[in-house]
């Protein structure tokens, strides 16, 4: 993990209350995307993270940064696809590079304009990339 996100996450997530508000700021702040996605597709996302407890939330973040990922990236067999919208507000470009060089047999894709969850922003172009990637024998 970067250390910009990850010491966001660290700054907020242990704060996270028992109960989540699906319309606080850290709810807002996690889903927020650069172009515009459906309201009621985004309240509903953040209603189902909201309902995930905080001890969830407490464990998944000191596994992300309990493990270096890159050093068992060399195991994945399988084809991969790494995708990314180059306005991401939590891997930058150079995440990318340290990706692409943790697989360096993998298809890439970056959607220009698109922030982390590229594929509710855009969809149809998100679509177009995966399907051939899944198809592909």
């Amino acid at each position: 993990m970067p250390a910009a996100p990850t010491e966001w996450l660290w700054a907020n997530v242990p704060g996270l209350p028992d109960t989540i508000d699906p319309q606080s700021q850290f709810m807002l702040d996690w889903y927020w995307n650069p172009n515009p996605v459906p309201a009621d597709f985004i309240d509903r996302e953040r209603r189902e993270s909201a309902a995930t407890p905080r001890q969830v939330w407490m464990g998944a973040l000191r596994g992300l940064s309990a493990m270096d990922l890159t050093k068992v990236a060399p195991m994945v067999q399988a084809p991969t696809l790494i995708l990314w919208g180059d306005q991401d507000g939590f891997f930058d470009a150079a995440s990318q590079d340290a990706v692409k060089a943790a697989f360096p047999k993998a298809g890439y894709q970056a959607f220009p304009g698109y922030g982390h969850n590229m594929f509710w922003e855009a969809p149809d172009q998100v679509a177009a990339t995966v399907l051939p990637f899944l198809a592909a024998p």
